[in-house]
């Protein structure tokens, strides 16, 4: 077992070295490259510790408040980006290549600390660390340079549960604890959990008196209060979050329905009179707590059987729960009996396979949007911390079956290991562009409509650009579907109807783009970009009129494009049109 660092190290460079060539994808444009504070580098770090960290970007975007429930602070990996960005620029080959050393150095904590759990079954703990290394569930936070955040927290966090978990505890570490665990919870919320951890580790598995505990405990808690002092006074408000209230961000709010037109004497598009017809409500609590019985087991599943995998599951491909369904039910039983037997097992003598399943379930209660919104129904990054309880509890398992039979046990383990990696390297490559990502996850998560609406946006902005105006109509055409399609899952998305109106525009179908800005128009209707290109379509319209001489009609699309958006330009038309009549 010498070099059994030296491999595990190599593995993770193994698994993970067909990233270094893949590009900012996905969120890294809001906490990176187009974050305000990063991008002035080392000079914008104080920034980044004053403000909430999305702030700077959604700045840009023209959000003057706080808007996403529950604010977000998790300044340290901005900062460790604000470094990157004054040593290396804007270059993803580094980014990505920190990010996966971040990963080998979590594995690598991961397996001392399981080796001081079990310092007496090294295979055990090999088995737990390569499970890990290996795991596919781990893609998405090593792939998307976003995801320092939870490599950091977990990576601080488990280091500083190596320090506190030593039954030699001294004031020394005690303090060297606390510091890992602010820098853990500076990184991300989710750490908080570490904090919760420890005691029960003390007092089940230590067996130590509550006042022991209590005071062993102390440098991590009072690092868990500062961590919230802080946070509260730079996010004032944590309350609130107009954001919320769209289920691209609140997955808790169920819509349903199609887009009517109610004006049942209306001649052509300007008579339209467009209302939504359906229901746009948040969940109810028996729908909220069945929907989060059914993420659950996904969580639980996507352990086992980690594919397929997407980087989005929401909305609408985990659609709204109630507990008549059998799968909630299940789930609800699955859930509740393995907090019921780690709690169990904390009082038994398998009390460390009992502190494992509470590692598993504990950092999932805080993201299931059970007591708040986290803003996603469920996501694989959310299993970081998890999976460490849950290769623990596998590697505990494996320990039991070393004994009973060694070579069968060892060659089991490492065909599973071997299909694992497999998948991770395959998965890999979806990450290395938005474009590939949401051309691979369309086919996993077919009901995102995230996925479809953001590929269709992507798709409009690509086929813009092009200069060949027949390429162009081509691609564009191939894109309404997909837009459509996302549509059809999420028909309250302002930007989706804004961006098919633009492609029905370009594309000449003017009838169609006007239908797209006047739904537009009804959901934003202090928009006044909408209201232009609405006109322009009116326009538009009323020209192709003009020109077939179908004056009556051109002279009335044309008098509506100029009420919305007067233009001197349409006057001469006009006049013209009146003299002719």
């Amino acid at each position: 077992m010498k070099y059994t660092e030296y491999i595990l190290f190599a593995l993770c460079l193994l698994l993970y070295g067909n990233t270094i060539q893949h590009g900012f994808v996905m969120d890294d444009l809001s906490v990176l490259t187009e974050h305000k504070h990063v991008q002035q580098g080392i000079s914008g770090i104080v920034d980044i510790f004053k403000e909430d960290s999305f702030a700077a970007y959604l700045s840009k975007l023209g959000y003057s408040e706080q808007i996403i429930t529950g604010g977000r602070y998790r300044p340290l990996s901005l900062a460790v980006f604000a470094v990157g960005v004054t040593l290396w620029g804007n270059n993803s080959l580094y980014f990505h290549l920190l990010n996966i050393l971040l990963f080998a150095a979590c594995t690598l904590v991961f397996y001392r600390l399981v080796r001081t759990l079990l310092p007496n079954q090294p295979l055990s703990a090999l088995a737990a660390a390569v499970l890990f290394a290996v795991h596919p569930i781990h893609t998405e936070v090593v792939a998307n340079i976003k995801s320092a955040d939870e490599l950091l927290a977990f990576l601080f966090g488990a280091i500083a549960v190596t320090i506190a978990i030593k039954p030699d505890f001294s004031i020394k570490n005690q303090i060297i604890s606390g510091v890992l665990m602010l820098l853990a919870l500076f990184s991300k919320e989710i750490a908080i959990v570490w904090v919760v951890l420890i005691p029960l580790f003390r007092f089940f598995l230590l067996q130590e008196n509550i006042k022991k505990v209590a005071t062993l405990s102390l440098c991590p808690l009072v690092a868990a209060l500062l961590y919230i002092g802080v946070r509260s006074a730079v996010i004032a408000h944590p309350a609130t979050g107009t954001m919320m209230q769209d289920p691209m961000n609140n997955p808790m709010i169920n819509v349903q329905g199609q887009w009517l037109n109610t004006n049942a004497t209306a001649t052509d598009a300007l008579d339209n009179i467009w209302r939504f017809k359906g229901e746009n409500r948040p969940f109810t609590f028996a729908e909220r707590t069945a929907t989060v019985s059914y993420i659950l087991l996904q969580y639980v599943k996507l352990m086992f059987v980690p594919y397929p995998l997407s980087h989005d599951y929401s909305p609408f491909h985990i659609r709204v729960k109630n507990w008549s369904d059998p799968m909630v039910l299940f789930s609800c039983a699955l859930i509740v009996g393995l907090l019921v037997w780690s709690l169990w097992a904390l009082f038994r003598k398998r009390k460390l396979a009992g502190w494992a399943g509470l590692w598993f379930i504990l950092p999932l209660i805080p993201v299931c949007n059970l007591f708040f919104t986290v803003g996603t129904l469920l996501a694989e990054r959310f299993l970081m911390m998890p999976s460490g309880g849950f290769c623990l509890l596998l590697g505990l398992g494996m320990g039991y079956l070393f004994q009973k039979n060694l070579h069968f046990t060892t060659v089991l383990g490492g065909l599973v290991a071997l299909a694992l990696s497999g998948l991770t390297i395959l998965r890999n490559q979806a990450w290395k562009s938005n474009e590939t990502l949401l051309e691979t996850d369309m086919n996993h998560t077919p009901q995102s409509a995230h996925i479809y609406l953001s590929y269709g946006d992507l798709k409009v902005r690509a086929a813009l650009a092009m200069k060949d105006s027949l390429a162009q109509a081509t691609a564009l055409r191939k894109t309404i579907p997909i837009l459509e399609k996302g549509l059809s899952l999420h028909p309250l998305h302002y930007m989706a109807w804004h961006g098919i109106g633009i492609a029905h525009f370009t594309l000449k179908d003017y009838e169609s783009a006007i239908k797209d800005y006047q739904i537009a128009n009804v959901l934003f209707y202090t928009d006044l970009r909408t209201k232009q290109n609405l006109a322009a379509s009116i326009r538009q319209q009323g020209q192709v009129f003009m020109r077939k001489g179908s004056n009556s009609q051109a002279i009335r699309y044309l008098e509506k494009a100029y009420q919305l958006s007067p233009d001197s330009t349409i006057l001469p038309m006009l006049t013209q049109l009146k003299q002719q009549k």
